[in-house]
């Protein structure tokens, strides 16, 4: 009896210890990520104007063999107009976590002209529950001199 009460106490400690571990490293058996191509705008389920001219950002999550997860972001000119934005590439290395009910929590920072850019993107897409979340994929950034942004998947 005695025996068995050690055996369920050493399991139960073991459990408790890599809960423990991967709540530290929360993915550290899935380093990749779900991998896409989204058009990113102020709004929640925004509508294109039609003949309209809207400025947003693109967002492409990809998995690279070098350094892991990866984040591409870039500005961009949505809809038939002259207005012209300056790309300006930036790639964020990405570590992974939970958000809760499936969905995947992706942060990562990069230097910006005026300090840290922190990003951090709520991915949905394998979200679990039944509620009502605003977008598949949402992004958040924080600058150091500035308000921060939210943007949502199209």
């Amino acid at each position: 009896m005695k025996l068995s009460k050690l055996f369920v106490t050493l399991a139960a400690l073991s459990l408790s210890a890599l809960a423990q571990a991967t709540s530290l490293h929360p993915d550290t058996y899935n380093s990749t990520i779900l991998t896409g191509q989204f058009d990113m705008l102020s709004q929640p389920e925004f509508m294109h104007r039609p003949g309209g001219c809207d400025v947003g950002q693109k967002l492409v999550l990809t998995n690279t063999d070098r350094v892991g997860p990866l984040a591409l972001i870039k500005n961009h000119v949505y809809g038939l107009c002259e207005v012209y934005a300056n790309p300006d590439e930036r790639y964020v290395e990405l570590q992974i976590g939970q958000a809760g009910c499936g969905s995947k929590l992706y942060t990562g920072s990069h230097a910006g002209p005026d300090g840290t850019i922190n990003i951090e993107i709520i991915d949905h897409r394998t979200r679990l529950c039944r509620d009502l979340v605003p977008a598949a994929v949402i992004m958040n950034i924080t600058y150091p001199n500035r308000e921060a942004e939210t943007l949502y998947a199209q």
